[in-house]
């Protein structure tokens, strides 16, 4: 069944523009979602830049309590808002006879424009370049309420389906573990995360902890943060006008050069050179036949 999600989710991904993540409250649930965990965090590079900041992703906890909150108090009915960062999206709940187990969303649309600006001038450098950054990386085109709720239906009954087929009992201890430090670097990549940090969040030794990752994900912990945080790098690279010293800060990395290293590493070209090619693409795609 999980594969069957994956494949729903690209396929409203990619056929109908859909970005969509899946979160829970529920331990089943969850485990669920940790066959998935590219699926339960808003990556496009607007939430990221915004997440940079700390206090950003204390903010995005507690608006996941409050959609909590609002579909209890609306009957476990979907509706549409906009979180604090102006970023509008579909809420859609995962639940059986009113009790919520979790919920999907289906946006990154541009919300509440006032709610951005207020949030760049109060936590970030400045109203200019988010703005930039939020028409660029948000869609402005909002899809037909009714429609969005008939796509996403099937995907809510398959989460069902494999939260009722994968209790919560199914996994073992080293399982939660790997799913313990997943989730905490899924939300601290970009800041000063190490491997000792994230073995204290999961609960276990380092030695543990790297032995039972690196068998999990195919990767150390180290590695597995540098492709996040490479990914990261690379959106804001080509979706915005970020400076390459600004992007290093805003990838966990104190040092822009050696930041630009680890680029040129993993990438095979510059930040820079990476930067120059997407414009000259862009200036090329403008110019007719």
């Amino acid at each position: 069944m999980i594969e069957h999600i994956k494949n729903y989710i690209g396929f409203l991904s990619k056929t109908l523009n859909f970005s969509v993540t899946i979160h829970s409250v529920d331990k089943a649930l969850t485990n669920v979602i940790y066959d998935m965990p590219q699926f339960n965090i808003h990556s496009d590079s607007y939430c990221l830049y915004i997440k940079s900041h700390p206090e950003m992703w204390n903010k995005c906890i507690r608006n996941q309590s409050k959609i909590y909150e609002r579909l209890n108090e609306n009957g476990c009915s979907m509706f549409y808002g906009s979180c604090y960062a102006g970023v509008g999206e579909y809420i859609y709940p995962v639940s059986h006879k009113k009790e919520i187990y979790g919920f999907i969303s289906v946006g990154r649309y541009r919300g509440n424009k006032e709610k951005m600006l207020h949030t760049a001038e109060k936590y970030l450098t400045g109203a200019t370049e988010t703005e930039k950054i939020y028409l660029s990386a948000l869609n402005g085109d909002v899809p037909d309420f009714e429609f969005v709720r008939t796509v996403t239906a099937p995907l809510a009954a398959m989460l069902l389906l494999s939260r009722e087929e994968k209790p919560a009992e199914n996994y073992s201890e080293t399982e939660n573990t790997v799913y313990r430090a997943l989730s905490y670097v899924h939300r601290n990549f970009c800041t000063d995360i190490n491997l000792e940090k994230t073995a204290l969040f999961a609960g276990c030794s380092v030695r543990t902890l790297s032995a039972i990752f690196r068998k999990a994900a195919g990767m150390s912990v180290c590695s597995y943060i540098e492709k996040l945080r490479m990914e990261k790098a690379e959106k804001l690279i080509k979706e915005t006008n970020v400076s390459v010293t600004e992007t290093a800060f805003l990838c966990g990395y104190s040092d822009p050069n050696y930041f630009s290293c680890r680029f040129s590493r993993y990438f095979g070209i510059s930040p820079s050179i990476a930067r120059k090619t997407r414009c000259n693409g862009s200036e090329k795609a403008k110019v007719k036949p």
